[in-house]
């Protein structure tokens, strides 16, 4: 494949996804990395919760896919949004299924005004509330910064070396 638009697509769809995930972890904070069932904070409804139900997911699916596309290795995009669709599209069948046993009707009610996947203005234009500092952010995102800088540098050794 020739030509920039591959790497400059990518790029910009990492950077778009991490952004997304930044502004996602600074509404539900650290709380984001855990998966026991004993660490449970409110349900979160405020920044990109207010337009997407997954935020985080939909970030990692812009990164998987800016990497794809930037290792021009397109063939490579049906399998990774096939992995992605297994593994996230388990999680948040779990996920959904806790947060409705936990929270019951106020779930019901966001879960019918916030899509799952595919994100929309919201429905009121209150003002959004910060609940935790970026550099808490930026700390919890250190594993997911630091494997796109991975995955970045291979892809520089390859264009170097290929």
């Amino acid at each position: 494949m020739t030509g920039p638009w591959p790497v400059a697509t990518g790029v910009t769809l990492v950077a778009v996804g991490e952004l997304l995930r930044f502004w996602a972890v600074r509404h539900i904070g650290t709380i984001s990395r855990t998966r026991t069932s004993t660490r449970q904070g409110p349900l979160i409804t405020s920044g990109p919760f207010r337009i997407v139900r997954n935020p985080l997911y939909l970030g990692n699916w812009m990164i998987w896919t800016g990497l794809v596309l930037a290792s021009r290795l397109l063939w490579m995009l049906p399998v990774a949004w096939a992995v992605f669709a297994l593994q996230y599209g388990t999680m948040v069948i779990w996920e959904e299924a806790r947060l409705r046993s936990m929270f019951g009707r106020q779930y019901d009610r966001y879960a019918l005004d916030v899509p799952r996947w595919l994100p929309v203005p919201p429905n009121d234009l209150a003002p959004l509330q910060t609940r935790h500092p970026w550099r808490a952010v930026a700390f919890s995102e250190r594993g997911t910064i630091a494997a796109i800088a991975l995955v970045a540098s291979l892809l520089a050794v390859k264009a170097l070396v290929g």
